[in-house]
């Protein structure tokens, strides 16, 4: 097994996490963290959008492989850039934290998450980044994979509120073998120690489409739905 200790910083307002992992070759490496609340919901009736207060309102929270501003508009980025940013978080990685309640964000308090658990307080999404190959790479017997049985464990330190708060804690992801894997599956922990801040909604919502998935809400513009 092998382990890595990265270590990635960025400026005031992108953040910064610490990332040990020990998960075979495992990469993640965050170079941009903040988060926000989903404080408004999008209603489209006969092709007219309006706005109202979401109840309860979600939390998300963003480590990012990619290095940008999440303070600004990502989509009035030039097209290259958000397809340079693409490639970046693809190579380095994504940790994405979803709590449905903001409430339910407990300070100092060990959040444990199993992913065979459906009454989960958050929902994570951990995207590994890519491993390059060489022209000397050559196919193993068998392709490693990662263990049956996932467990996120989360600690938040502080958690500030508007826009402009700031966030701390600590994460640890451990993979185990789950009851049906083979003996070779790949095993271990990723922590990271993460701060940041939080941002708007609306541009919060502009930076979606380095998500895995897209955002349902629609355009990130409030003022272009």
């Amino acid at each position: 097994m092998m382990a890595a200790s990265l270590v990635a910083c960025g400026g005031s307002s992108s953040g910064s996490a610490t990332v040990t992992a020990n998960i075979g070759s495992a990469h993640l490496e965050f170079h941009t963290v903040y988060g926000w609340a989903r404080t408004t919901k999008a209603t489209s009736v006969q092709s007219v959008t309006t706005f109202s207060p979401t109840d309860p309102v979600p939390l998300i929270l963003v480590l990012s492989g990619a290095t940008f501003d999440p303070t600004k508009d990502f989509s009035y980025l030039p097209a290259a850039t958000q397809l340079e940013l693409a490639d970046e978080q693809k190579r380095n990685g994504r940790i994405e934290l979803r709590f449905p309640d903001i409430t339910k964000a407990a300070l100092n308090t060990p959040l444990v998450v199993n992913y065979d658990d459906s009454n989960q307080v958050y929902s994570p999404t951990v995207a590994f980044g890519e491993t390059q190959v060489t022209n000397a790479t050559l196919y193993p017997e068998t392709v490693p994979r990662f263990g049956g049985k996932g467990t996120m464990s989360l600690t938040l330190d502080t958690l500030g509120s508007g826009v402009g708060g700031a966030f701390s804690g600590k994460l640890d992801y451990t993979v185990a073998k789950g009851a049906n894997d083979p003996d070779n599956v790949l095993t271990g922990t990723v922590s990271v120690q993460f701060s940041g801040t939080l941002v708007g909604q609306a541009v919060a919502e502009c930076e979606q489409n380095l998500a895995p998935q897209a955002y349902p809400q629609g355009s990130c513009n409030p003022n272009d739905p």
